[in-house]
């Protein structure tokens, strides 16, 4: 007798359940502020940005470690559609 298999979980990237309204592409923001963050999330950003009649992706920077992120964000050819700024220059932690 054969054990039986448990079922695969469905593949996110080609659940048409993530279609929005009428078939429209689903609409996601990425928010980066950090380096590992980048390095995280920049293949993810490529994979849906590859599937743009799927997803409609946005990509926003907080600005936290700019000198840090933009090596990152270069690799993977990301270039932000929104930057909130938030450090300015010679800011403390307090």
């Amino acid at each position: 007798m054969r054990p039986e298999t448990r079922a695969e979980a469905p593949d996110l990237l080609t659940s048409h359940a993530l279609l929005g309204e009428r078939g429209r592409p689903a609409r996601i923001l990425v928010i980066l502020g950090t380096r590992p963050e980048a390095i995280k999330l920049g293949p993810v950003v490529t994979a849906l940005r590859s599937r743009p009649e799927e997803f409609e992706v946005r990509v926003c920077v907080t600005g936290q470690h700019r000198e840090m992120l933009e090596p990152v964000l270069d690799l993977f050819d990301i270039v932000p559609d929104h930057d909130l700024q938030l450090m300015t220059p010679n800011q403390t932690l307090s």
